[in-house]
């Protein structure tokens, strides 16, 4: 499998299911939001630790944290995961509480990247609270707004 690196730190395919991956290759790169990409590339130079959103093509466990395929029973149907506005982050071993703090310490810069949402993490049901959902819907709020899954 070829893997076309995109920033950085990240392949597309950490961005993009493998069903829409193998079909599509570098061309899958259309259906991911430049927001989503440039915001996890932001974080992962703001806090210094790596971030994995998905890890398939490497051998790991996370095929749907970024675009989802329309096909999969996984999160809701009309996710921001199936439109590629979405990212389910894992940031080196912290909490999303702590990740929730990061996103807060900078705001502003996130927000000028496009992303709006973060999930409250009280309701995450990742193991240990490990990860932290972003995404780029459009909210009519001046500051990031948490959301109830």
């Amino acid at each position: 499998m070829n893997r076309f690196k995109i920033t950085k730190n990240f392949y597309l395919d950490e961005f993009i299911d493998p069903i829409t991956y193998r079909k599509f290759g570098r061309q899958s790169q259309r259906y991911i939001r430049p927001e989503i990409i440039k915001a996890t590339q932001c974080l992962r130079e703001l806090v210094g630790l790596p971030i994995t959103v998905n890890n398939w093509a490497a051998g790991g466990s996370y095929k749907e944290s970024g675009l989802r395929n329309f096909n999969t029973s996984t999160g809701a149907s009309y996710s921001m995961h199936k439109f590629g506005g979405a990212a389910d982050l894992k940031i080196g071993n912290l909490t999303s509480f702590e990740m929730v703090e990061i996103l807060k310490n900078h705001e502003e810069v996130i927000m000028d990247l496009g992303i709006r949402r973060y999930e409250n993490p009280e309701f995450t049901k990742g193991r240990n609270r490990s990860w932290l959902h972003i995404d780029s819907a459009w909210t009519d709020c001046n500051g990031l707004l948490m959301v109830n899954p």
